[in-house]
């Protein structure tokens, strides 16, 4: 069963994260640099999709594309790469956001950002508002431990949806933040939840072939968040063939 309700609050907090267009430097606001693009190739090179691809990613960034291997990541933003030439152990220690392009889809008509509910959750945000226009339609799927039947409680809506959306709860506060600072940055999102296993809950929403682009901020490391959640990105990669984004923060955004 999915779950999902638009948010309808759109009140400014003085601690939502700062807008695409500059960043908070000793209390003023400094424009944002160009983002530098790292294209890695297969041996085969790109067919036309994934060129086309690239090209038209590159412009929506408005950032400056060069192309290499790995081992220059550490100096760029963004590393574009397919599923062929993709090295995961690798390529997630490269320190760098990467985009894995998978069956390209453009243009971007909609976005689905997978939410842990946590403070890493932000650096995702940068993204969708560079990648999202007027006409991209942004949900966020809050992915949530499994939360057996035995334990629910009767009525229409889930156990955990009252817990995560309510504005005392931590979840709840942390998942206005996200949704305030995309609509001051213009975007409109809605919130979904699905039932199953956290890996599940992605695997229902991709099936629905609505999104041209998931968006996730890449994993940290650690035991408790593991023992809750479990590893998202590995198991997608197994399955997914929509274009996956694994953000970290943007070089650009360093002060």
């Amino acid at each position: 069963m999915a779950v999902e309700t638009l948010w309808p609050e759109k009140q400014h907090m003085a601690d939502a994260p700062q807008g695409e267009n500059g960043i908070e430097v000793n209390g003023r606001s400094a424009p944002a640099l160009p983002l530098r693009l790292l294209l890695c190739t297969p041996p085969q090179g790109l067919d036309p999709a994934e060129a086309a691809y690239a090209r038209a990613l590159t412009d929506r960034l408005q950032g400056q594309m060069d192309e290499g291997n790995l081992a220059r990541a550490a100096a760029y933003d963004l590393v574009l790469t397919t599923q062929q030439a993709v090295d995961l152990p690798s390529t997630l220690r490269s320190g760098a956001s990467v985009l894995i392009m998978g069956q390209p889809r453009w243009p971007l008509r909609h976005l689905l950002l997978i939410c842990r509910a946590e403070a890493s959750d932000v650096v995702a945000l940068p993204w969708v508002k560079r990648l999202a226009t007027a006409e991209t339609a942004v949900t966020l799927l809050v992915v949530v431990p499994c939360i057996p039947a035995v334990y629910r409680l009767a009525g229409p809506q889930p156990l955990g949806l009252h817990s995560l959306l309510h504005p005392d709860t931590t979840s709840g506060q942390h998942i206005r933040r996200l949704l305030q600072a995309l609509s001051a940055a213009g975007i409109t999102a809605r919130v979904r939840l699905r039932d199953g296993e956290p890996d599940e809950q992605i695997r229902r929403e991709a099936a629905t072939s609505l999104y041209e682009l998931i968006v996730i901020a890449r994993e940290e490391h650690g035991r408790l968040r593991h023992a809750v959640l479990g590893e998202l990105v590995t198991p997608m990669l197994a399955w997914l063939n929509t274009p996956l984004l694994l953000a970290k923060e943007t070089l650009s955004a360093r002060p």
